[in-house]
Protein backbone atom coordinates (compact mmCIF):
# COMPACT_ATOMS: atom_id res chain seq x y z
CA UNK A 1 0.00 0.00 0.00
CA UNK A 2 1.52 3.66 -1.03
CA UNK A 3 2.05 5.39 2.30
CA UNK A 4 -0.08 8.20 2.98
CA UNK A 5 2.56 10.41 4.39
CA UNK A 6 5.58 10.48 1.24
CA UNK A 7 8.38 11.69 3.79
CA UNK A 8 9.23 12.32 7.23
CA UNK A 9 9.37 16.00 6.49
CA UNK A 10 6.41 17.39 4.70
CA UNK A 11 2.55 16.35 2.99
CA UNK A 12 1.16 19.15 0.87
CA UNK A 13 -1.81 19.43 -0.60
CA UNK A 14 -4.40 16.93 -1.77
CA UNK A 15 -6.37 17.58 -4.69
CA UNK A 16 -9.73 15.72 -3.10
CA UNK A 17 -12.65 16.98 -1.70
CA UNK A 18 -12.07 17.53 2.47
CA UNK A 19 -16.04 18.35 3.13
CA UNK A 20 -18.95 17.93 1.12
CA UNK A 21 -22.43 18.06 2.57
CA UNK A 22 -25.12 16.65 0.40
CA UNK A 23 -27.87 17.52 2.96
CA UNK A 24 -28.70 20.72 4.72
CA UNK A 25 -27.01 20.58 8.69
CA UNK A 26 -27.55 22.53 11.45
CA UNK A 27 -25.14 24.89 12.07
CA UNK A 28 -24.88 27.35 15.14
CA UNK A 29 -27.60 29.47 13.70
CA UNK A 30 -30.18 26.72 12.25
CA UNK A 31 -29.99 25.31 8.82
CA UNK A 32 -27.18 26.41 6.61
CA UNK A 33 -27.93 23.85 3.59
CA UNK A 34 -25.44 22.38 1.22
CA UNK A 35 -21.50 22.97 1.42
CA UNK A 36 -19.17 22.49 -0.69
CA UNK A 37 -15.46 21.67 -0.83
CA UNK A 38 -13.56 22.59 -4.04
CA UNK A 39 -10.43 20.39 -4.10
CA UNK A 40 -9.04 22.01 -1.30
CA UNK A 41 -8.96 19.79 1.94
CA UNK A 42 -5.61 21.27 3.50
CA UNK A 43 -5.44 24.95 4.64
CA UNK A 44 -2.89 26.68 2.51
CA UNK A 45 -0.53 27.53 6.09
CA UNK A 46 1.80 24.77 8.28
CA UNK A 47 0.65 23.86 11.74
CA UNK A 48 3.37 25.50 14.08
CA UNK A 49 3.81 26.29 17.65
CA UNK A 50 2.78 30.08 18.02
CA UNK A 51 2.61 32.45 21.09
CA UNK A 52 -1.05 32.88 22.09
CA UNK A 53 -0.77 35.55 24.16
CA UNK A 54 -2.77 34.55 26.99
CA UNK A 55 -3.58 36.34 29.64
CA UNK A 56 -4.84 35.23 33.18
CA UNK A 57 -5.93 31.86 31.54
CA UNK A 58 -3.66 29.69 32.80
CA UNK A 59 -3.44 27.73 30.22
CA UNK A 60 -0.38 28.09 28.11
CA UNK A 61 1.99 30.40 26.31
CA UNK A 62 1.68 28.71 23.20
CA UNK A 63 -0.81 27.07 21.05
CA UNK A 64 -0.31 24.37 18.20
CA UNK A 65 -3.87 24.23 16.30
CA UNK A 66 -3.83 21.62 13.52
CA UNK A 67 -6.47 23.12 11.74
CA UNK A 68 -9.25 25.96 11.04
CA UNK A 69 -12.27 25.02 11.85
CA UNK A 70 -13.53 22.23 14.13
CA UNK A 71 -16.04 19.22 12.93
CA UNK A 72 -17.40 18.99 16.13
CA UNK A 73 -19.12 22.88 15.80
CA UNK A 74 -19.89 22.80 19.94
CA UNK A 75 -22.45 25.64 20.24
CA UNK A 76 -20.78 27.28 22.93
CA UNK A 77 -17.35 27.97 20.96
CA UNK A 78 -15.99 30.96 21.40
CA UNK A 79 -13.35 30.61 18.37
CA UNK A 80 -16.10 31.16 15.27
CA UNK A 81 -16.93 35.04 16.41
CA UNK A 82 -13.63 35.60 17.59
CA UNK A 83 -11.08 33.78 15.69
CA UNK A 84 -12.22 32.36 12.80
CA UNK A 85 -14.12 35.73 11.83
CA UNK A 86 -11.14 37.41 10.95
CA UNK A 87 -10.02 34.78 8.20
CA UNK A 88 -13.55 35.27 6.31
CA UNK A 89 -12.27 36.64 2.88
CA UNK A 90 -10.14 33.41 2.73
CA UNK A 91 -12.69 30.97 4.15
CA UNK A 92 -14.74 31.95 1.24
CA UNK A 93 -12.34 30.46 -1.36
CA UNK A 94 -13.02 27.16 0.81
CA UNK A 95 -16.74 27.42 0.32
CA UNK A 96 -17.40 29.43 3.96
CA UNK A 97 -19.28 31.95 4.04
CA UNK A 98 -20.33 32.90 6.74
CA UNK A 99 -17.66 31.08 8.96
CA UNK A 100 -19.78 31.87 12.78
CA UNK A 101 -23.07 30.35 11.39
CA UNK A 102 -21.32 27.42 9.61
CA UNK A 103 -18.88 26.34 12.51
CA UNK A 104 -19.01 22.83 12.46
CA UNK A 105 -19.44 22.63 8.44
CA UNK A 106 -15.92 23.03 8.23
CA UNK A 107 -12.44 21.70 9.22
CA UNK A 108 -9.57 22.44 7.02
CA UNK A 109 -6.59 20.45 8.42
CA UNK A 110 -2.88 22.23 7.94
CA UNK A 111 -0.29 20.68 6.13
CA UNK A 112 2.78 19.51 7.88
CA UNK A 113 6.55 20.95 7.61
CA UNK A 114 8.83 19.23 9.89
CA UNK A 115 11.38 21.84 9.44
CA UNK A 116 9.08 24.54 9.67
CA UNK A 117 7.97 22.95 13.19
CA UNK A 118 10.80 22.54 13.94
CA UNK A 119 11.81 26.06 13.65
CA UNK A 120 8.86 27.57 15.39
CA UNK A 121 9.47 25.45 18.68
CA UNK A 122 12.96 26.33 18.62
CA UNK A 123 11.27 29.97 18.88
CA UNK A 124 9.05 28.70 21.61
CA UNK A 125 11.75 27.02 23.67
CA UNK A 126 13.90 30.14 23.35
CA UNK A 127 11.73 32.70 24.20
CA UNK A 128 12.88 34.61 27.26
CA UNK A 129 11.01 33.81 30.41
CA UNK A 130 10.35 37.68 30.74
CA UNK A 131 8.10 37.50 27.68
CA UNK A 132 6.02 34.86 28.71
CA UNK A 133 2.54 34.72 31.04
CA UNK A 134 2.63 35.09 34.39
CA UNK A 135 0.26 31.77 34.45
CA UNK A 136 1.38 30.17 30.87
CA UNK A 137 3.32 27.18 32.76
CA UNK A 138 5.59 27.31 29.12
CA UNK A 139 3.37 24.99 27.84
CA UNK A 140 1.98 24.21 24.55
CA UNK A 141 -1.60 23.49 24.18
CA UNK A 142 -3.30 21.06 21.66
CA UNK A 143 -5.14 23.60 20.63
CA UNK A 144 -6.61 26.51 21.38
CA UNK A 145 -8.84 27.23 18.06
CA UNK A 146 -9.79 23.23 17.39
CA UNK A 147 -9.18 19.70 18.31
CA UNK A 148 -6.56 17.63 17.71
CA UNK A 149 -8.41 14.55 18.53
CA UNK A 150 -11.51 15.41 15.95
CA UNK A 151 -12.69 13.18 12.94
CA UNK A 152 -12.23 15.42 9.91
CA UNK A 153 -15.48 14.09 7.54
CA UNK A 154 -15.06 13.82 3.84
CA UNK A 155 -16.85 12.90 0.66
CA UNK A 156 -15.45 9.13 0.36
CA UNK A 157 -13.73 6.97 2.62
CA UNK A 158 -11.21 6.34 1.72
CA UNK A 159 -10.72 10.55 1.73
CA UNK A 160 -11.64 10.35 5.58
CA UNK A 161 -8.91 7.56 5.98
CA UNK A 162 -6.37 9.61 4.04
CA UNK A 163 -7.53 13.03 5.43
CA UNK A 164 -7.40 11.97 9.33
CA UNK A 165 -4.46 9.66 8.90
CA UNK A 166 -2.78 12.76 7.91
CA UNK A 167 -4.03 14.28 11.05
CA UNK A 168 -3.25 11.15 13.19
CA UNK A 169 0.60 11.34 11.99
CA UNK A 170 0.60 15.28 12.36
CA UNK A 171 -0.24 15.09 16.10
CA UNK A 172 1.77 12.26 17.54
CA UNK A 173 4.91 13.71 15.60
CA UNK A 174 4.71 17.38 17.22
CA UNK A 175 4.23 15.49 20.49
CA UNK A 176 7.25 13.44 19.70
CA UNK A 177 9.38 16.31 18.40
CA UNK A 178 8.27 18.75 21.64
CA UNK A 179 9.43 15.72 24.05
CA UNK A 180 12.61 14.99 22.47
CA UNK A 181 13.64 18.40 21.35
CA UNK A 182 12.53 20.54 24.04
CA UNK A 183 11.66 21.53 28.12
CA UNK A 184 8.12 23.26 26.97
CA UNK A 185 5.30 21.69 28.95
CA UNK A 186 2.47 20.41 26.65
CA UNK A 187 -1.75 20.71 27.71
CA UNK A 188 -4.25 18.90 25.80
CA UNK A 189 -7.56 20.84 25.22
CA UNK A 190 -9.98 18.00 23.64
CA UNK A 191 -13.79 16.68 23.98
CA UNK A 192 -13.12 12.80 21.93
CA UNK A 193 -11.89 10.06 23.63
CA UNK A 194 -9.35 9.48 20.29
CA UNK A 195 -7.03 11.16 22.58
CA UNK A 196 -6.52 7.36 24.54
CA UNK A 197 -4.26 6.61 21.10
CA UNK A 198 -1.25 9.26 22.55
CA UNK A 199 -1.81 7.96 26.29
CA UNK A 200 1.46 6.42 25.74
CA UNK A 201 3.42 9.79 24.63
CA UNK A 202 1.56 11.22 27.40
CA UNK A 203 3.04 9.50 29.85
CA UNK A 204 6.33 10.14 28.07
CA UNK A 205 5.67 13.90 28.86
CA UNK A 206 4.64 13.18 32.65
CA UNK A 207 7.11 16.02 34.19
CA UNK A 208 6.25 18.50 30.78
CA UNK A 209 2.58 17.23 30.93
CA UNK A 210 0.32 19.98 31.74
CA UNK A 211 -3.67 18.60 33.06
CA UNK A 212 -6.65 20.60 33.89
Amino acid sequence: MTPLIPDLYSFTEDHGTLLERKNGKKGRHGVIGVVHREEKPFWSHPALITPNNFKYKSLSDFSFNIAVGCAHGCLFCYVPSVSATKLKPKLASYGVTDPDAEWGNYALLRTWDERKFLASLRMAENTPSSELSLDGNQAVIFCSTTDAYQLFPAASAEQRNRVNDQAKFMVRRALELIRDHSTLRVRVLTRSPLAKRDFDLFRSLVTAFCSG
